[in-house]
């Protein structure tokens, strides 16, 4: 995954997003 978001800066910053959505699903 870390490799992901250093080849490419934009999808770590969806993939960030995608995270807290993930987040606020489990409450």
């Amino acid at each position: 995954t870390l490799l992901l978001i250093s080849r490419d800066p934009d999808g770590g910053r969806s993939l960030a997003e995608h995270l807290l959505s993930l987040a606020q699903n489990e409450r």
